[in-house]
């Protein structure tokens, strides 16, 4: 999307969201007997956003690095040679 289309749908995108976020936990609220399961998934997913996904983007940040020095000594060589 453009930057400008982004911006405008911006505060409607954000009440979606909202708007969402609040009907699942009013459905979760009325239809989960006990809340010790809701927090149990909760905590998972907290979890998954503090480590896994952090440690995935470093582990390709770190790929992608090498990938990018061993091309840069390649052009090196080839250059040099």
């Amino acid at each position: 999307m453009e930057r400008q289309r982004v911006v405008e749908n911006e505060k409607k995108r954000r009440i979606f969201i909202v708007s969402i976020w609040y009907l699942l936990s009013l459905l979760i609220a009325l239809f989960v007997p006990n809340i010790t399961f809701v927090i149990r998934y909760l905590g998972a997913l907290a979890a998954a956003f503090m480590f896994i996904f952090p440690g995935k983007k470093l582990i390709l940040n770190v790929l992608n690095f090498k990938f990018f020095t061993q091309v840069m000594a390649i052009d090196n060589i080839l250059l040099i040679g």
